[in-house]
């Protein structure tokens, strides 16, 4: 009985030290661990993505009034719009923001309760603070707004 206890640890160890001295396999340890860190480093890489677009709708939320006057946009938290942006007719729709949060679109109907023609327009978020928003649309024109108060 003890010859066989004897036989069989040996025999554990001798596979022991033949798997770890193969120079391909990895260290288990060191596989998981790895692998857990590139979890958690991606999953809080999303988190982050995620929080900055909201912090960026948030920002956009509010009305939008050009130094002029003349036009406006207000972008709404449950993503719709009414604006007067290039036209006479005040537009509604709905408004979208990209995921790298440079471009802000805007669909609706021109018209009074978003009764009338197509609407749509795309532009790009050129720079933007808590009271500023500067927007250039696909001519390169661009358009300064303050937040109103």
């Amino acid at each position: 009985m003890k010859n066989n206890f004897f036989n069989l640890l040996a025999f554990t160890l001798l596979l022991t030290s033949v798997a770890c001295s193969n120079p391909e396999t990895e260290n288990f340890a060191d596989v998981t661990q790895n692998e857990a860190l590139s979890l958690d480093v991606t999953s809080r890489g999303t988190a982050n993505e995620k929080e900055d677009k909201e912090d960026m709708m948030f920002l956009l939320v509010r009305k939008w009034v050009n130094e002029a006057g003349s036009a406006f946009v207000e972008l709404k938290i449950d993503g719709s719009f009414e604006g007067n942006l290039t036209t006479e007719n005040i537009v509604y729709g709905k408004w979208e923001l990209s995921e790298d949060q440079k471009t802000l679109k805007l669909k609706g109907n021109e018209g009074e309760e978003g009764k009338g023609r197509n609407f749509q327009a795309i532009y790009t978020v050129a720079e933007m603070s808590f009271d500023k928003l500067k927007l250039r649309d696909e001519k390169g024109t661009e358009i300064l707004f303050n937040a109103s108060k």
